[in-house]
């Protein structure tokens, strides 16, 4: 864990873009290549069918007479092509935000400590800079990197609003804003910055007990969440082995499918991913309190439904 928490700080900006990009570039040629080997373009007239690919109809194009009846083939296999491609093109931005997440985090946990560093050192008789060039020294983790900065900008001649202002916004979690605001209010109406720093350490344990209260008891959830999609996907198989197999194979006219078994399949395929997705996105909802961080539980969700289709199709 040490290792993903240093690659997020140690990465720049291009370097994150050129992931991202990467990322994106390698699910757009898997579904080009989906494109090109399973989407057909059929023309038919009477007994008569031609066939070609999207490579083909786009380079060299079949001259047809109008009377000809065209039409889109998309296969099943088009679809999977598509899951694999969301997966790839998903998997990088879904790192990153694991990355920040646990960085945040960790960030929060380490702010009550650090303040209570700077209450010792006032009560030391350190000036506040003093204070904070000598925790600057210390080990806190992730936040390390803006406390030396925030030390450059005092020394600098930056007022210690516009320094702490930007302190906050770099870190960017609500907790660290909420300490900023406090601690601003308290050096504008003078007070006693040791009981200050004290207080805010002890507000901000409170808020981080709460919070880790409150994951504890919505994890019961995320797991329901995975439970419900593997129903799901256990209902789909039944159903498609029990039901859609069997109607195929009928030679009946009551029995028989009025749609293809293929196309069924796709139908089912297309309904997991989207429960994957929602699924996901959901689980992230509750448990981290950010939509966008349950993309890396819709991965998860999506492997498993690509599995399933796979084997037990």
């Amino acid at each position: 864990m040490k290792l993903s928490l240093d690659l997020t700080f140690k990465l720049s900006r291009r370097v994150k873009l050129l992931g991202l990009g990467a990322s994106a570039a390698a699910g757009v040629v898997i579904i080009l290549i989906g494109l090109i080997n399973h989407v057909h373009f059929v023309a038919e007239f009477g007994r008569e069918k031609i066939v070609t690919n999207l490579f083909t109809q786009i380079l060299n194009p079949p001259r047809l007479p109008p009377f000809y009846k065209k039409s889109i083939v998309v296969d099943y296999l088009f679809h999977t092509y598509i899951a694999i491609a969301v997966i790839i093109g998903s998997a990088v931005p879904a790192l990153f935000l694991h990355l920040e997440s646990r960085r945040k985090k960790l960030i929060d946990q380490a702010l009550p400590r650090m303040l209570e560093d700077l209450a010792e050192g006032q009560e030391a008789g350190m000036t506040l800079l003093q204070a904070l060039q000598e925790s600057s020294k210390r080990d806190y983790g992730p936040i390390n990197e803006e406390l030396k900065t925030l030390v450059a900008q005092l020394t600098w001649g930056i007022t210690f609003e516009d320094s702490f202002k930007s302190f906050a916004k770099r870190i960017g979690t609500e907790l660290t804003s909420r300490v900023t605001v406090l601690l601003l209010e308290a050096v504008r109406l003078g007070g006693d910055l040791k009981i200050a720093f004290r207080s805010t350490a002890a507000f901000v344990r409170k808020m981080i007990d709460l919070r880790n209260e409150r994951e504890s008891q919505l994890r019961a959830y995320l797991m329901v969440i995975y439970i419900s999609t593997m129903v799901f996907m256990l209902v789909i198989v039944i159903m498609y082995q029990s039901i859609f197999v069997q109607m195929s194979e009928a030679r009946t006219g009551f029995m028989r499918l009025t749609l293809t078994i293929e196309t069924y399949k796709t139908y089912l395929f297309d309904l997991a991913i989207i429960e994957a997705v929602i699924g996901g996105f959901a689980a992230g909802k509750l448990s981290e309190g950010v939509t966008l961080y349950g993309l890396k539980h819709s991965l998860a969700m999506l492997v498993v439904v690509l599995v399933v289709f796979t084997f037990f199709f």
